[in-house]
C-alpha cells in the first residue's frame, strides 16, 4: 500500500497539472457517491473535450457474529478502495461514458472463531476439544492492484452546479487469498493432523470465494462543478 497510494496520487497530480496549463480545460468537480464499494468522495477534471480523469476513495466497515455448528465467528469486513479512472465520452454532448482504470483494493475479511458452549471445534469433520484448540482465525484479501472497466452516465465537469452520476462495472480483484492461524496445545502427530484439517478448510473457503474474482461495482451519486 505504501508504494501504490503515492503512485496513484502522483498520477492524479499529473492529470491536474496537465489541465492547469490549459485554461480551456481546467474544470473541476467533486462528487459524493454510494454503492457496492461503500460511500466515498471523488474528484473529476477534464483532460480533453471527450476525456475526463477521476480519482476517488470509498469504503465502509461491517462487523457481525455468527455460529456455524459448534464454532462462533466474529467477522469484520473492511471495504477500502482508491480509484484512478479515465472516462471517454462518445460525443461532446453525450452523458454516456466508457470507463477504464485501476484501483487500490484494500478489501479484507477477518474472522475469529471460538468454541460454543459445547466446548469443541469441528474442523474438516474432525472434532477437537477446546482445551486442545482454543481459537481459529482466518483472513481473506485479494490482489492489491485491480483493473477496472465499466460504463457510466453523467459528466461532472460539463456544466456548472449540481449533476447526477452513475457507474456500472467490474473490478478484477483476482482469486481470494486465505490465511489461517490457531492456538493449540497439540504436538506431534495430533498437530500434524490439525494442520491438514485447517488446510482443507482453507481450500474449501477459497473455493467458496472463487466467484469473487470479479467484484461488481454499481454506484450512484451527485457531483458539483466549481
Amino acid at each position: 500500500m505504501k508504494k501504490i497510494i503515492p503512485s496513484l496520487a502522483a498520477s492524479a497530480m499529473l492529470f491536474v497539472s496537465l489541465n492547469a496549463s490549459d485554461s480551456m480545460l481546467s474544470e473541476y468537480a467533486i462528487a459524493l457517491k454510494a454503492g457496492t464499494l461503500g460511500g466515498g468522495l471523488e474528484l473529476t477534471t477534464n483532460i480533453t473535450e471527450s476525456i475526463n480523469a477521476r480519482i476517488g476513495i470509498s469504503g465502509f466497515n461491517y462487523s457481525q457474529s455468527d455460529s456455524d455448528t459448534d464454532i462462533t465467528y466474529d467477522a469484520d469486513l473492511k471495504i477500502l478502495n482508491i480509484s484512478l479512472l479515465a472516462d471517454y465520452y462518445v460525443s461532446n454532448n453525450s452523458q454516456f461514458r466508457l470507463t477504464g482504470g485501476v484501483m487500490y483494493n484494500g478489501n479484507k475479511l477477518t474472522m475469529n472463531g471460538k468454541p460454543t458452549a459445547a466446548g469443541t471445534f469441528t474442523i474438516n469433520n474432525v472434532v477437537y476439544n477446546s482445551s486442545a484448540v482454543s481459537s481459529v482465525d482466518a483472513s481473506v484479501d485479494f490482489n492489491k492492484v485491480a483493473p477496472y472497466i465499466g460504463i457510466g452516465w453523467g459528466n461532472a465537469v460539463k456544466k456548472a452546479g449540481w449533476n447526477f452520476t452513475a457507474d456500472l462495472g467490474v473490478m478484477f480483484q483476482g482469486a481470494a487469498n486465505v490465511e489461517s492461524s490457531y492456538v493449540t496445545t497439540l504436538t506431534g502427530a495430533a498437530k500434524t493432523q490439525l494442520d491438514a484439517d485447517i488446510a482443507a478448510e482453507q481450500r474449501e473457503l477459497e473455493d467458496d470465494l472463487s466467484g469473487y474474482k470479479y467484484y461488481p461495482v454499481a454506484t450512484i451519486g451527485v457531483s458539483y462543478r466549481f
